[in-house]
């Protein structure tokens, strides 16, 4: 895994990049948790079959570190995040893709503008990428997106 942060003005840019053909467990939760609540619009989703790459637009929701104090006052020794109301600009890019499916309710298109929130963030399990929408009806989800590949490539960096 290679983490750069980069400095333009007085914010902070993020990059993760995370290749893995096995054991990518430690890294899930990292990428669910920087997905989780993150706005993407289904058209905006690009993926080319031939180069094996998929590309995915996202506004994701800043992290904010707050501290987190345990029994009798004492500090907690694992720190405790919360989502900020701010959306960051992102692009999450996923190579060594095998193949796309996108299931999508036509009510997210007409009424949603075919926009969802992901429902806890990005799924990694073996061979399968899954985003999942917040949004349902009678107790359907209205968008569904499976991505199978050959083994983890997986790169989030903030737009700025």
């Amino acid at each position: 895994m290679v983490l750069e942060m980069m400095k333009q003005g007085k914010e902070k840019e993020m990059k993760i990049v995370f290749m893995a053909s096995e054991n990518f467990a430690p890294i899930a939760d990292s990428f669910a948790m920087l997905t989780n609540m993150a706005e993407i619009c289904v058209d905006d989703i690009q993926y080319d079959p031939a180069e094996g790459i998929v590309q995915i637009p996202l506004k994701r929701r800043r992290l904010i570190q707050q501290e987190k104090r345990g029994r009798f006052g004492l500090h907690s020794m694992r720190p405790s995040y919360n989502w900020d109301q701010t959306y960051i600009n992102a692009l999450l890019t996923i190579r060594q893709v095998n193949k796309l499916n996108k299931e999508i309710d036509p009510i997210l298109v007409t009424e949603c503008d075919s926009r969802f929130s992901v429902k806890m963030g990005l799924s990694i399990k073996q061979g399968t990428l899954y985003l999942g929408s917040l949004e349902e009806t009678r107790g359907k989800t209205l968008c569904e997106i499976y991505i199978e590949v050959d083994s983890i490539d997986l790169e989030l960096s903030d737009q700025g």
